[in-house]
């Protein structure tokens, strides 16, 4: 038997439970395709395109797999995200907490990646590499929030730049930020900060 289930986060960001209430979060665009007749009797194997954070309920019984065009991500239990974009030329993965086994998909060659890892796969080439991730806050896309302990204000600047796509700059450079904020409101989150640090934020489109 057979029962091919396909999602596809087509507007903006879904969230998923696999039938074993592993979450899956897509990214706008990503889409996840599993049989959920054969998904957690000995495997539980998911297909995935784009970016596709994944909480993983921990069974050794029944090992998670993650696989796209190129790359694949095996895990017992963990959170983590797998990022592979067809006309990207890497796949990138960064854990969350756990233990993943990040390899290519037809290659032997593995890298171990734990909490708080990034890892990146060139397309073409046997084996990924352990990189640094870019920024603080990973996975707020799907987490809905910034979590900052004694981060330099400049970091601050270049991630909220990234995820908005406005071109934030700060009056001053040399002070840190502890401090959360959910990602609905960047100005919000703006005025925040000028009060706590006592700064001046410009904000350019």
């Amino acid at each position: 038997e057979s029962n091919a289930v396909s999602i596809t986060a087509d507007t903006g960001v879904i969230r998923h439970y696999m039938p074993d209430s592993t979450l899956a979060i897509l990214s706008r665009g990503a889409t996840i395709e599993y049989d959920s007749y054969k998904y957690g009797k000995k495997l539980r194997e998911v297909c995935i395109s784009g970016k596709v954070y994944f909480s993983v309920r921990k069974n050794i019984r029944s090992p998670f797999t993650a696989t796209g065009t190129y790359a694949q991500v095996k895990v017992l239990g963990t959170e983590f995200e797998i990022d592979e974009r067809i006309q990207d030329t890497v796949t990138n993965v960064f854990v969350k907490s756990g233990k993943v086994v990040f390899k290519g998909k037809n290659s032997p060659k593995r890298i171990i990646l734990t909490k708080d890892m990034n890892g990146t796969l060139k397309h073409g080439n046997d084996m990924p590499e352990t990189t640094s991730a870019v920024f603080t806050n990973p996975l707020a896309w799907a987490t809905g929030t910034f979590v900052y302990r004694n981060t330099p204000i400049d970091a601050v600047m270049k991630e909220l730049s990234f995820f908005y796509g406005k071109q934030l700059y700060s009056s001053e450079h040399y002070k840190t930020i502890t401090a959360e904020f959910k990602t609905e409101s960047l100005d919000e989150i703006i005025t925040l900060i000028e009060k706590t640090l006592d700064i001046k934020i410009i904000k350019e489109d």
